[in-house]
C-alpha cells in the first residue's frame, strides 16, 4: 500500500510471538478494486481488512476506538499522499485471524484510504466504472490491513478465482506446478525482479514491489520512467490519481499501457499501467499489483523467499 518512517519498519520486526499452526486454514475472501477482503477479529469484533503484501499491519483508528483499544502517539506516515496521518502504538488488544492471534502493533486513521477505494471502482484490467453501480449497497468500509506480520509468520496463498485464502506455518505450504519467482526482502517489503518494455524498445530490467495493495496491474516510479525513456507519448493515457496512507497523491499520474511485462516465462501483454509523476526518491522502479496478481493463484512465501505463481484451477 504504501511506505513508512523506519521506526515504524522497526514495530514491524518486533510485533509479537508468533503463534503456531497445526494445520492450514482456509477462509473466504472478497475482492473489490482488485484488492483482497479477509474478516479478521480484533478483541472479538468482526471486521474487514485489506490484505495487503505492501504494507505493515494497521488497525483503523475508528477500528481501534470501537474495540476499546489504548493508543499511544508514536510518529507520523511519510509516505504517498498530501497529509501525513498520526501513527499510535496499540496497547493490549488482540487481533485474530481464524482465531490464529497475529501482531497489531499500530493505528493509523485510514479515512483517506477508505474515501480513495470507494471514489473507483476497477474492474480486473484496470478499467473504471461508476462507482455508486458497483457498490449498490454504499461506500465499503475499511478497517485495516492485514500486512507484512501476517505474511512473515505464514505461507499465504491467495485464490482470486476461488475467492479463498489459504495459510500455513512457516516451511510447510502448498505444492504447486507454477512459477516460482525469487522474493527479496527488507524489513517491511518484498520485491520480484522483471522484464518490461514500452514504446517498441527492448524490454529492460525493473525491481517491482509486490504489492496486493496495489489495485492496477502494475505501477511505475518516475526515476525509472525517466531513466529508461519509458513515458507515454503526450496525449496518450488518462489521469490517474494516486492514493497512500496520507490519502490522495498532490500531483495526478498517468494511467496508460505497457508493450507486455515478462515474470520469468509468464507475459502480460499490453497491461494497464501507472506511470507516476511524483519526484521521489526510491530503491524500487515500480509495483506489482493485484490486478495483475489476479491472474494466476499466489502464493507468497516469505519465510521461503518465493513467490508463485500458478494457474487458477478451473471453475466447476
Amino acid at each position: 500500500m504504501n511506505r513508512l518512517a523506519g521506526a515504524l519498519a522497526a514495530l514491524v520486526l518486533m510485533g509479537a510471538p508468533a503463534f503456531a499452526l497445526a494445520e492450514p486454514i482456509e477462509l473466504p475472501i472478497q475482492i473489490d478494486n482488485n484488492l483482497v477482503f479477509v474478516e479478521v477479529e480484533l478483541n472479538g469484533r468482526p471486521k474487514s481488512f485489506i490484505l495487503d503484501t505492501g504494507a505493515p499491519t494497521i488497525v483503523d483508528q475508528r477500528a481501534a476506538q470501537e474495540a476499546r483499544l489504548e493508543t499511544r502517539l508514536f510518529a507520523q506516515t511519510d509516505g504517498m499522499g498530501a497529509t501525513p496521518s498520526p501513527v499510535y502504538r496499540l496497547q493490549g488488544g488482540r487481533l485474530s485471524v481464524a482465531g490464529v492471534a497475529t501482531p497489531s502493533p499500530i493505528a493509523i486513521p485510514l479515512a483517506g484510504v477508505e474515501r480513495c477505494f470507494n471514489a473507483v471502482a476497477l474492474d480486473v484490467e484496470g478499467g473504471e466504472h461508476d462507482p455508486t453501480a458497483a457498490r449498490p449497497g454504499g461506500p465499503r468500509r475499511v478497517d485495516g490491513i492485514l500486512g507484512r506480520e501476517f505474511f512473515n509468520d505464514h505461507v499465504v496463498q491467495i485464490d482470486y478465482a476461488a475467492s479463498r485464502v489459504r495459510f500455513w506455518p512457516k516451511g510447510q505450504g502448498p505444492s504447486t506446478a507454477g512459477v516460482s519467482l525469487p522474493l527479496q526482502l527488507t524489513a517491511s517489503h518484498m520485491f520480484v525482479d522483471v522484464r518490461l518494455a514500452a514504446r517498441g524498445k527492448p524490454a529492460v530490467p525493473a525491481h517491482l514491489m509486490v504489492d496486493t495493495g496495489f489495485a492496477l496491474p502494475f505501477g511505475l516510479v518516475r526515476p525509472f520512467i525517466e531513466a529508461n525513456g519509458l513515458g507515454p507519448p503526450a496525449g496518450v493515457g488518462a489521469p490517474w490519481t494516486s492514493c497512500g496512507l496520507n490519502g490522495e497523491v498532490a500531483e495526478p499520474s498517468v494511467k496508460a499501457t505497457l508493450d507486455r511485462v515478462e515474470l520469468g516465462p509468464l507475459r502480460v501483454e499490453a497491461p494497464v499501467t501507472e506511470y507516476s509523476r511524483t519526484v521521489m526518491a526510491t530503491s524500487f522502479d515500480g509495483y506489482l499489483g493485484g490486478a495483475a496478481l489476479r491472474r494466476w493463484r499466489v502464493t507468497v512465501d516469505v519465510p521461503g523467499r518465493r513467490l508463485m505463481l500458478e494457474d487458477p484451477a478451473p471453475t466447476p
